[in-house]
């Protein structure tokens, strides 16, 4: 039933009384029986017209009925309502207030320690509202209130104004009316005289705790001895000024209501509202409430500002260049152009967990149909009247230009522009002189309201939506106006700021000789200002950002109180930091239409391979392009047809200069090729073709100019923030931000909550008021805190044995750090499909319970574990299984709602470095190897034993500085790893050692160090210095080193690495509550590795390798058959030369000559292999004139001009070695000082090439290759093929390595001349502990036994191994091939 017909105050027509209807009856004519009906009667429209007025008496009678049946229910249910909330909300709903909300519940509100009321449209009890414990039959009621009056009661709406358990008792003759409850929501009966106008207010003190309100000749008296404290809506109810109130929210005058009971109901309304507002709008209480936002407009300076601005000069809060006692309109209007003070209207607040949709029960849900209502609806205003006239106001300052880029005012041309669209009868004239002028501005401004004229409609109900939406008065006073640019300041239609949090941020509080209320309003988490269409479009982010898939509103519940107001800034923060990617995946939206960019993640992969000419190609593989013959190297595979000619668009070299390298696609069974040089367009060009044939190269290959990056896909835009993203969030978002922060920074923003009423007792408000909140204001200044959000055991401190792992890997602890729950904090809804196929889809996703540590601060303490290592997914896994890392885009689901199980097949890696800072910080680890390599094949995981260790910390430290050098990748604290772990163990075996020996090994010098992690180590690795002293003789020695450094150590973000080292497990639900959601456990697994030391395993093995490739790059120039032999077999020595320098001043002198000979030794004879004797020929190619002898390694010229074979090809299988680098590692270099012989050593290195799974825990392999040659290039395509099947794999058992295993020569042998025989201490030198042999040096020629005047004393071998040597070194068939010049070099280019 309409509601007006229950409305009683309104006074319905009353129906006749029995006489009056029996007068009526006598006055009527009545008809004779005895006359004929007359003719009309007789015709069938006559019949229908009585039986229509019949149906309408009827229908009278019964809504009568009905009537007076909903009368007596109103008068009963009013008599009753105090009695319980049921009857209260019931009687609420008959009259209108609330319609379906007929459902009473009383509950116990702790904080304000009383019972309320709530009225709610479900028979169900709220989850937040606490029951009510019985009274005691001592229980005192509280009393109602009264009103008493002869006339018949009418029942109106009071407000919701009511507070604190509080009752109004109205005493005006016996009847008693109630009011309220205390809640806020009540309504109640009351008569009023209409001719009384007086409205005061009486506060008792202490000892009488009542108040006498005179509403219109009515004494209202508020009982507040229920009360706890006198809280903002008692000063609300008592000292606002209720009338001026409604003007400033818009509302109509007192004058054009129905009758002074209507404008006591508005006023009491709008106390209401603003008491509440109060009440649940506070800082105070946002512990629960703390993800809201609120919006803001700029306002005009109407009247309601006028009088602020007023206040804040009066109070010199802000000044203006303008004496304002002077001429108090053209300061305001300075202060407003100079954004000094900015007047503000702001909405209601949007909580994200304000009510559920009753259509699926979640909150969210609710919440982004009510945001999006508001975006709509400030999208839409931008045309309206109101929008219009404040974009014009600003315009009137400085045009189109932001208002304060133009300086002093002008008051002509000012009122030129504002007679040009303002109406005369709101602008006037515009005066003649300069004080009648400004009268008229300020006439205009202080005229911004409803207007209520005949032409004024359209306006007036503009502006009543305007202030529907933004019922709220605030302003920004800032009193050196905006900084920053002028171009930055906001333009005339940039009027809406974005604020989150709660509005009310201290207590109530005026300023001296105000006239209003004020309360500091919060506006740390602003942004903006926003033209209409941005506003709408940051509204939509907002939900994008929020909703509850990625985990947003998830973490920031787990918040503390104190923290709410950086929670503000934070949310703001996080919004900005989103904008790139969110504006990423817009831009991609809009070029492929609907994207999900779940659709569009790297898939697990699909190899495929295909069999072409006997060989087999795989997906991914490296291939390079061979023409073989002596004609052109060159081929066209694409190319366009002309009118006359043909044009070729593709060309490839497959010569053996500069070959043209690519990468291998499969489709439809077919063998496809993409080459490196078609990057842009990336053909597929079918294969084979015109005789080109494929040859398979490592992944590292690359022609000599390279090509700019990785293959690029669909994935590349979506997995990384695009360029052009970001520099649209720079122009856009960046620069406005940083400008708003500075207007917000140290500014003092304010509510006007209500003008004081005018006879108020100013000395007693002003004693229930509290005082600006400093503390909030000094937050402005501070920067954010950060909080765990964790006071118990750490997480990652405690480990538990593997769930997973721990029966095959028993030393294997799954170490928990975080707890996550399904559809945390509620679920959410998407939309699959368009129109009739679209369907409501449950997102599945799970967020931490509490927030989880930061990154950064998570991996710290995993690393602080000694000795301990963590299982961590590559990347190609990543893709494989599914585990994507989110954190770069927080707009999108941030956890999978699924088990990622840790397995075997991942790699172990040890925390070096975790930079401090947010989850794009690096962190820097050594990499180990799989756990599945750890128990299959431990020997190419562990690094090999060390011989003849450093005896001390000065020797160790300068071979760590030199083999670093050059590699830059490896920071100072794996380095500080590495000198730590061998200083503990020199320490440990010099147990018998004296104090000051220990003191001596193990001190390290200040040089030392500084080549190790100094300056001096930054100028080592420099390209001058690596040229200069450790070249580049042998090819591919770069790429061996590079391939080295990534095979042991890698740098990831903070927060990509952490998820790279999770993993998440089921664990059910709790059964705690009906309703329980699945949890899951997220992990990382330890494992120990107290021996992995990444930083020395890099540079021993980087070495030792370059070692191996030396000797065998060697020993092939000698011997080029020698990789014929299934097995290589060398033996290196260092040899001494000593000589004696005669000084008939001093002393004799003695010093050496270090050389190196090598030997390869038969495998079968054991022996040295002599090897084919040479055919020595003269060749003229070089020399036209005197020729040379070939092969020269192993010729030379006789004094006749002949070719003979050197004279050491006789001297069982001995060479000299010429190689400063062979000769260093077994003799030293700087002869000069003390030398002995025991600096001399000997070499064994043995030769390998096999499968892993062919070779034992040592040894060679159990299966021997037909020849070394065959075994390398065989594998190097056997090797890509692996990785090309599976590239997320670590271990292939059937990978195909090279393993040099190093052993030493057990003999020293000596040589004496005649000379050194006649001196004793050159005879205990050379041959004390050595076997004299006379042959020894027949590979030497005479010129070796000659230094200038010195005496040649005798030689002497060295044997045993260097210092530091490995028992072996792993190596790839590649690193061999390339050395050896069997393959093309890998560095033609650029190293990818």
């Amino acid at each position: 039933m309409p509601r007006q017909a229950l409305e009683i105050g309104n006074a319905p027509q009353q129906r006749p009384g029995g006489a009056a209807r029996a007068a009526q009856a006598k006055a009527a004519p009545s008809s004779s029986a005895g006359k004929p009906l007359p003719k009309m009667m007789s015709q069938p429209l006559f019949w229908v017209l009585i039986v229509a007025v019949f149906i309408a008496m009827v229908g009278g009678l019964y809504m009568r009925h009905k009537l007076e049946s909903m009368e007596r229910k109103l008068t009963a249910l009013e008599a009753d309502k105090t009695q319980d909330c049921q009857s209260k909300c019931e009687f609420d709903a008959l009259q209108g207030r609330w319609q379906t909300r007929t459902h009473g519940h009383t509950c116990w509100n702790e904080e304000l320690a009383r019972e309320t009321c709530e009225c709610t449209g479900s028979p169900n009890r709220p989850a937040d509202c606490m029951p009510v414990l019985p009274k005691t039959s001592g229980g005192k009621e509280t009393e109602s209130r009264k009103l008493g009056s002869s006339a018949a009661a009418e029942p109106t709406l009071l407000s919701d104004a009511t507070l604190d358990g509080a009752s109004l008792k109205a005493d005006a003759g016996d009847a008693e009316h109630v009011f309220g409850d205390g809640e806020g929501n009540g309504n109640g009966n009351r008569n009023g005289n209409d001719d009384a106008d007086t409205d005061r207010v009486h506060v008792a003190g202490t000892a009488d705790r009542s108040r006498t309100h005179r509403k219109n000749g009515q004494a209202l008296t508020l009982d507040v001895s229920t009360s706890h404290g006198f809280t903002p809506s008692d000063t609300i109810s008592q000292f606002c000024d209720g009338t001026g109130l409604a003007d400033m929210h818009g509302k109509a005058a007192p004058e054009a209501l129905a009758g002074s009971d209507a404008a006591r109901d508005l006023e009491s309304k709008i106390l209401g509202d603003v008491a509440r507002e109060l009440e649940t709008n506070n800082v105070d209480k946002m512990a629960r409430e703390i993800f809201t936002f609120y919006v803001c407009t700029r306002w005009a300076p109407d009247e309601t500002f006028w009088k602020l601005a007023e206040q804040e000069l009066t109070a010199q809060i802000i000044s203006s260049t303008v004496e304002h006692e002077k001429s108090p309109g053209q300061a305001i209007a300075e202060l407003y152009q100079m954004y000094k003070f900015v007047p503000m209207l702001c909405s209601n607040n949007f909580d994200a967990f304000g009510k559920k949709d009753p259509s699926d029960n979640l909150y969210f849900s609710q919440f982004k149909k009510d945001v999006t209502e508001l975006a709509s609806w400030i999208s839409d205003s931008k045309d309206s009247p109101v929008s219009q006239r404040l974009k014009e106001i600003d315009d009137i300052f400085c045009g189109d230009k932001p208002m304060n880029a133009c300086g002093d005012l002008k008051i002509q041309e000012m009122l030129k522009k504002l007679t040009q669209w303002c109406p005369s009868w709101l602008c006037g004239s515009g005066g003649s002189t300069k004080e009648e002028m400004w009268a008229e501005m300020e006439k205009f401004f202080k005229s911004f309201n409803k207007q209520n004229r005949p032409d004024s409609d359209k306006w007036d109900k503009d502006f009543t939506n305007w202030k529907a939406r933004f019922p709220y008065h605030s302003f920004i006073a800032k009193p050196e106006g905006w900084k920053g640019s002028e171009n930055n300041s906001p333009r005339s239609a940039e009027r809406f700021l974005i604020c989150f949090g709660k509005r009310v941020a201290s207590e109530l509080h005026r300023r001296p000789s105000g006239q209003h209320i004020l309360t500091d309003q919060n506006n740390i988490g602003c942004h903006g200002f926003w033209e209409p269409d941005k506003a709408r479009d940051m509204l939509q982010r907002l939900l994008d950002l929020w909703k509850p898939p990625t985990c947003q509103l998830a973490e920031m519940t787990y918040v503390m109180k104190k923290e709410i107001m950086a929670k503000f800034q934070q949310m703001n923060e996080r919004l900005f930091d989103a904008l790139p990617s969110m504006i990423n995946d817009e831009m991609l939206e809009a070029e492929l239409g609907e994207f999900d960019f779940q659709d569009h993640l790297p898939k697990p992969y699909k190899i495929g391979s295909v069999k072409v000419d006997g060989q087999v190609f795989i997906d991914r593989m490296r291939v390079r392009a061979s023409l073989p013959g002596s004609g052109s190297h060159k081929l066209c595979v694409i190319q366009k047809q002309l009118k006359h000619s043909v044009e070729c668009l593709l060309e490839i070299d497959g010569g053996d200069t500069n070959p043209d390298y690519g990468r291998v696609h499969i489709e439809d069974n077919r063998l496809y090729v993409v080459w490196d040089k078609d990057e842009q367009q990336r053909r597929k060009v079918p294969m084979p073709m015109g005789g080109v044939k494929l040859k398979v190269v490592p992944q590292a290959w690359t022609n000599k100019n390279g090509f700019s990056g990785h293959v690029k896909n669909l994935v590349a835009g979506v997995g990384h923030i695009t360029d052009k993203a970001k520099e649209m969030f720079s122009g856009m978002f960046s620069s406005k931000y940083q400008n708003l922060a500075g207007m917000m920074s140290e500014s003092v923003s304010k509510w006007a909550v209500c003008p004081i009423q005018s006879d108020a007792n100013l000395q007693e408000l002003d004693g229930h008021l509290g005082v600006e909140d400093a503390a909030f204001q000094d937050f402005q200044k501070e920067a954010y805190k950060k909080w765990t959000g964790f006071k118990n055991k750490i997480p990652g401190e405690s480990c538990v044995k593997s769930s997973v792992l721990g029966g095959e890997f028993d030393r294997a602890n799954d170490c928990e750090i975080s707890e996550l729950m399904a559809n945390h904090v509620e679920e959410y809804v998407i939309r699959k499909g368009t129109g009739v196929m679209s369907s409501d889809v449950k997102e599945q996703f799970v967020c931490p319970i509490r927030p989880p540590l930061p990154p950064d601060e998570q991996l710290q303490i995993l690393s602080e574990k000694q000795g301990t290592c963590y299982l961590r997914m590559t990347r190609e896994q990543q893709r494989q299984h599914a585990w994507h890392y989110q954190g770069k885009f927080p707009a999108r689901r941030q956890n999978e709602r699924k088990d990622n199980t840790p397995l075997s097949e991942y790699e172990l890696v040890k925390l070096l470095k975790v930079s401090a800072g947010d989850a794009d910080s690096e962190t820097s680890f050594g990499r180990y190897c799989s756990l599945e390599e750890l128990k299959a094949s431990p020997r190419f995981c562990r690094l090999a034993k060390v011989h003849n260790n450093w005896p001390n910390l000065a020797e160790f430290t300068q071979e760590l500085a030199t083999s670093l050098s050059g590699s830059l990748m490896i920071g100072a604290a794996a380095v500080t790893s590495a000198v730590t772990s061998f200083q503990s163990e020199l320490h440990s075996n010099m147990t018998k050692a004296s104090e000051k020996a220990k003191k001596v090994a193990l001190a390290v010098g200040e040089q030392a160090w500084d080549k190790l992690t100094g300056a001096g180590r930054l100028l080592r690795s420099s390209p001058q210095w690596v040229h200069q002293h450790l070249g580049q003789e042998l090819p591919g020695d770069k790429r061996v080193t590079s391939e080295l450094e990534q095979r042991l150590f890698g740098s990831v973000d903070n927060g990509e690495l952490l998820h790279m080292m999770s993993y998440q497990k089921s664990v059910g639900k709790t059964m705690l509550s009906s309703n329980a959601k699945e949890r899951f456990d997220r992990y990382v697994v330890s494992y120990p590795c107290p021996d992995f030391d990444p930083a020395f395993a890099f540079a021993a093995r980087k070495r030792w390798s370059r070692v191996v490739l030396q000797m065998v790059q060697e020993a092939i120039r000698v011997h080029k058959e020698a990789l014929n032999e299934p097995s290589l077999r060398l033996l290196l020595r260092g040899e001494g030369v000593r000589f004696k320098n005669t000084n008939e001043q001093s002393k004799d002198t003695f010093y050496y000559k270090s050389k190196a000979g090598m030997q390869w030794v038969d495998p079968n004879g054991q022996t040295g292999h002599k090897g084919e004797i040479p055919d020595c020929k003269k060749s003229y190619q070089k020399s036209p004139i005197l020729g040379d002898c070939e092969p020269p390694d192993v010729c030379e010229s006789t004094l006749f001009g002949s070719c003979r074979v050197k004279t050491w090809w006789s001297s069982e299988g001995w060479w000299p070695v010429a190689n400063s680098k062979l000769v260093g590692a077994v003799a030293p270099l700087l002869t000069t000082g003390k030398v002995s012989t025991g600096q001399f050593y000997g070499l064994e290195m043995n030769l390998y090439c096999a499968q892993k799974n062919e070779f034992e825990s040592s040894g060679p392999p159990v299966k021997m290759p037909s020849s070394l040659k065959e075994c390398l290039e065989a594998g190097v395509r056997s090797n890509e093929m692996h990785k090309a099947r599976e590239p997320w794999k670590l271990y292939f058992p059937e990978e195909v390595v090279v393993v040099a295993t190093f052993g030493g020569i057990d003999d020293r042998r000596c040589l004496m001349s005649e000379a050194g025989r006649q001196d004793e201490e050159s005879k205990k030198e050379l041959c004390a502990s050595a076997v004299e042999d006379s042959e020894l040096f027949k590979h030497l020629s005479n010129s070796d036994m000659k230094d200038g005047q010195a005496t040649f004393m005798g030689a002497h071998t060295g044997a045993g191994f260097p210092k530091g040597t490995l028992e072996e070194v792993v190596l790839q068939p590649e690193d061999v091939l390339e050395a050896l010049g069997l393959m093309l070099p890998s560095n033609h280019g650029s190293w990818v």
